[in-house]
């Protein structure tokens, strides 16, 4: 495994994701906000290189974006 920094903006979202987006205003979203602005990106986005398509930290990198985040 190599773990690299990606443009936010390069990378596809994977369309079966079957959660939910979070939104600003959800209680989750809340909740995941405060936890990456007090312990940083603990997990990293799961992101295939081959694919191009995001396979795990959807609702991360939601929460991300809103931060202000251009990469992960």
């Amino acid at each position: 495994m190599k773990i690299i920094t990606k443009r936010i903006d390069e990378m596809e979202r994977a369309t079966y994701n079957p959660r939910v987006d979070l939104m600003p205003g959800d209680e989750e979203f809340q909740y995941l906000e405060e936890s990456m602005r007090r312990f940083g990106q603990v997990l990293p986005v799961v992101w295939n290189q081959r694919t191009n398509r995001v396979v795990g930290g959807h609702q991360r990198l939601n929460v991300a974006i809103a931060m202000g985040y251009t990469e992960v």
